[in-house]
């Protein structure tokens, strides 16, 4: 498949995201200002590589929908 995302990839940097987002929620009590800023902003990365993975999903499925188009006109 030809997806401009590799899904084993994006697969890879959600787990990342989501191990840092669980390191983020156990810092002290102290950087709790910075512990919010940056949480927000792994909440905004992690919506955007949902939104990656749907539209690689819709890519896809739209490939395998002209491939199949192709077949049955060879046909």
């Amino acid at each position: 498949m030809n997806s401009p995302v590799d899904p084993a990839l994006l697969q890879v940097v959600q787990q990342k995201v989501k191990s840092l987002q669980d390191d983020v929620k156990n810092m002290s009590v102290e950087l709790k200002e910075e512990k919010v800023k940056v949480q927000q902003e792994l909440q905004k990365i992690t919506v955007t590589l949902e939104e990656m993975e749907q539209r690689v999903q819709r890519l896809e499925n739209k490939v395998d929908d002209f491939q199949g188009t192709v077949t049955r006109q060879d046909n």
